[in-house]
């Protein structure tokens, strides 16, 4: 039963991403005194929030199946794609404008969802029309839609405010160090990604049975996050040598945030839990109060001391997040509700193809 829904959430994703470029290009178009030009607001909101959406739809449906080297490599061709468009630029030097780069940008984007989706078609063969959508689907849809959305601000929110409050020096240096950070609990998130299928069926708790794979999933992740951690923390005394001496302030910030990742691992699978076992609004809840504590210590540490203090910050708020996170797993009670595929996920991950 993939294909109804597969056709459903692709032409969910068509509506609502073509309803969210036109209003981002008209918005950013009149209100945003940037100068930048209406094809190129066009061209990023259909490379964002249309392409993107479906290469993303499409690793879910591989996710979904358990064809996880499937459901990666739409994602990283999408990635690499992306970044030969930047080499690209170099056949138009002394030509290459903003406009020209959205241009390649965009044609990325097209080729990978246009790949995505054939993908799809040809290996998971989904069948059928799509399903008519009901109150309850709407309802399930927004809260998961919620929960992603408010994970992900928590997660950009440090970079928009170290660039208002600091300047765009300083969060360029910032910003470098926390890549550095960001990449290296890559293998953190594909595991808990591909993790959830199975507690979505498995409905796994702190409290389940010996079968969840909680535990060890817990432990795996905790276990990379230290490699992560430790990684980094050497790491960090390489970056001049590798990168050149301006980078000596990035690297010192790097090694405040070699504590990051495994308080990132922790809170990762804390708020994943909360939202496959029904429980949504907690995980809300839990990113918005990260949200709001990180905007009060920057508004009221960054401009007295400086952008290194801005690591701190996103570690303590990691820290935070996680807390409240493993709080609620423990003590809020689960809910039972269906998973986002609908009431038949379970039999669709359970004899993958």
């Amino acid at each position: 039963m993939l294909g109804p829904h597969w056709h459903r959430a692709l032409r969910i994703v068509l509506v609502t991403g073509l309803m969210l470029c036109l209003a981002f290009a008209g918005i950013a178009h009149r209100y945003v005194n940037s100068g930048v030009e209406l094809s190129i607001l066009v061209a990023i909101g259909l490379a964002e929030l249309v392409c993107v959406p479906l290469v993303n739809t499409a690793s879910f449906a591989f996710q979904a199946r358990e064809r996880l080297g499937w459901s990666g490599a739409v994602v990283t061709l999408l990635s690499g794609l992306r970044l030969v468009s930047v080499l690209g630029l170099g056949a138009t030097v002394g030509t290459a404008t903003l406009s020209t780069y959205a241009g390649f940008h965009l044609a990325a984007s097209i080729l990978s969802a246009l790949f995505a989706l054939y993908s799809v078609r040809h290996v998971l063969r989904p069948t059928g029309h799509g399903l008519k959508i009901s109150h309850r689907d709407f309802r399930t849809g927004a809260a998961y839609a919620t929960a992603w959305s408010a994970g992900t601000a928590t997660s950009e929110l440090d970079k928009t405010l170290s660039l208002q409050l600091a300047g765009a020096e300083a969060n360029g240096i910032y910003s470098v160090a926390y890549r550095f950070a960001s990449v290296l609990t890559l293998p953190v998130a594909s595991l808990v990604l591909a993790a959830q299928p199975r507690l979505f069926r498995l409905g796994a708790t702190t409290g389940g049975s010996g079968s969840s794979p909680l535990p060890a999933i817990v432990g795996t992740c905790i276990l990379l996050g230290s490699i992560a951690s430790v990684f980094l923390l050497a790491f960090s005394y390489a970056i001049p040598a590798i990168f050149g001496a301006q980078f000596e302030a990035s690297a010192h910030i790097a090694r405040t945030l070699s504590l990051l990742p495994p308080l990132y691992a922790l809170r990762l699978i804390g708020s994943t839990v909360l939202m496959t076992s029904g429980r949504q609004i907690a995980r809300i809840l839990v990113d918005a109060s990260g949200a709001l504590l990180m905007s009060v210590l920057a508004l009221r540490l960054l401009p007295e001391h400086g952008i290194s203090v801005m690591a701190w910050i996103m570690t303590g708020v990691e820290a935070w997040l996680a807390l409240w996170a493993w709080i609620l797993v423990w003590r809020m009670p689960r809910r039972h509700t269906r998973p986002p595929l609908g009431e038949d996920f379970n039999h669709q991950i359970s004899d993958p193809p």
